[in-house]
Order: structure tokens, then sequence, then C-alpha cells
């Protein structure tokens, strides 16, 4: 477990309006373009799109531990131990996120419609971008909690860095091609509806 996983997530960003195209014949009018109406030239429809591959950079744990017993608080004490101990463990591990989530306890019924015993869970979720040393941290809190899964994604902070970069270079090259419509156009100037 030294490397994350060679799966990607693709990130795009799509630009899609009209242009108006002013040539020299709309110039001669006074109005500048930004004043003219959309008679005064043509309408052309385009988009773009600019997408990049982006390595994922955050693994997600998920733990859990279930409990059942005769009454509701026995449950609640099986579960709160467990997670403690977990917690405790994981504590000096500060490069680790921990949220702990979804805890149950609910009552059993018979046929009858009677209570016959208590069972109840709660769940900790582990995010981290470090991934050495990560299988040891395992061993450790497994024999408190039970392993659901791992899930490989790519974190906030990336994703709103690449989509940063990526808005700049989808603008750019939209501006591009649009100064190269209105070049094959012979129009001077060009004006985003």
């Amino acid at each position: 477990m030294n490397a994350y996983p060679p799966n990607r997530y693709l990130t795009h960003f799509l630009l899609a309006t009209s242009l108006l195209l002013v040539g020299p014949a709309a110039q001669s009018q006074a109005a500048p373009p930004s004043e003219q109406t959309h008679s005064a030239g043509h309408q052309v429809h385009f988009s773009t799109t600019t997408s990049e591959r982006v390595d994922n950079d955050e693994v997600e744990l998920h733990f859990q531990h279930t409990a059942q017993a005769a009454s509701g608080e026995a449950v609640m004490q099986q579960i709160n131990q467990a997670m403690q101990q977990a917690l405790s463990l994981l504590k000096p591990h500060t490069e680790l996120e921990l949220q702990t989530r979804n805890y149950r306890v609910y009552p059993v019924y018979n046929k009858q419609r009677l209570i016959t015993h208590w069972q109840g869970q709660q769940s900790l979720l582990i995010t981290t971008h470090n991934l050495p040393g990560l299988a040891e941290i395992l061993s450790k809190i497994e024999p408190h909690l039970n392993y659901q899964g791992m899930r490989f994604q790519v974190s906030q902070q990336r994703y709103q860095q690449q989509l940063a970069t990526l808005t700049q270079r989808a603008l750019a090259r939209y501006r591009q091609q649009a100064q190269q419509i209105a070049r094959s156009f012979d129009a001077e100037h060009f004006q985003i509806l």
C-alpha cells in the first residue's frame, strides 16, 4: 500500500455560448460593438471543452462495530467501549481525519411482537492523504471495529484547485476560438451573447 491505485478522476469544464460577429459594414454605423443590435451581424454557436485526468490523492476507510445484548443500555456500552478503544489508538495519528456516524440502537422483535433482544451499530470514517503505514494502523483497530471498505477519491482541495485551473484554460481556449471564428468571417469584433 505505498501508492494510490491507477484509477483517476476526470474533471472537465464546458462553455457554450453564442457570438455576434460584427463586420466592417456594420462598423460604419456609429454605435460601438457592445451597443449594436443582434441584426447588425451574424450569430455563431459553439462550445469549448477542457479536460484533464487528476490522480486520486485521498482515501476513505469505513469501519463499523455492531453489537447485540438483552438490553439497549448493554448494546450502547459495547459500542461505546469498542469505538473509544479504536479512537484512542488512532488519536496519535494526526494525519487522519476521524468521523463517527450512523449510531443506532434498536429492538429486535419476535413473531408475537415482543422484544427478544437489542442490536446496535456505529460507523467510523477515516480519511487520509498519507498511505504509508496505513496497514499498520488498520491492524491496530481491527480487533475493535469491522472493516467495511475503502474508497479512493480526489480531495476537495485538489478538486477546487484543478477546477480553477481548468476554468482559466477553458476561458482562454474559448476566447482564442472566438477570435479565430471572427477572423474566418472577416469580422473585426465579436460579442458574447
